[in-house]
C-alpha cells in the first residue's frame, strides 16, 4: 500500500500552498445544495494534485449521491472537495494502540 497522508485543515496554508484537484468531479445538477451531511465515515481518498500529482490523503466522507462522495480531507492543501466514489476506500481498521491513551 502506498503511503497515506495524514494532516489537518486547520494547519496553516503557506501562501499558493490550497490546490486545486484535477481528479474533482461534482454531482450532476443542483443535487448538491439539498444534501445534508451524513454519519462521517473514516477513508482515504485518491487526490491528484493539480501541483503535487496522486497521492492518498486521509479524510472523512460526510455525503454521498452517486457516483461520487464528498470527502473532508485532513490536508491543508485543501478542506473539502468531490470525488468520484472509485477514487475513495473505507478505513477499517485503527492504528495500533501505543498504551498512552490510559486504558487497562
Amino acid at each position: 500500500m502506498s503511503d497515506v497522508r495524514d494532516s489537518f485543515w486547520w494547519e496553516e496554508l503557506a501562501p499558493g500552498e490550497e490546490q486545486l484537484v484535477d481528479n474533482e468531479e461534482w454531482p450532476a445538477g443542483e443535487t448538491a445544495r439539498f444534501l445534508r451531511d451524513h454519519t462521517r465515515i473514516e477513508v482515504e481518498a485518491r487526490v491528484v494534485w493539480a501541483r503535487d500529482g496522486e497521492e492518498w490523503v486521509r479524510g472523512h466522507v460526510t455525503r454521498w449521491v452517486r457516483p461520487v462522495v464528498l470527502v473532508e480531507l485532513h490536508d491543508a492543501r485543501r478542506h473539502r472537495v468531490w470525488l468520484p466514489a472509485g477514487d475513495v476506500r473505507r478505513v477499517t481498521g485503527r492504528e495500533p494502540d501505543d498504551g498512552s491513551s490510559g486504558g487497562s
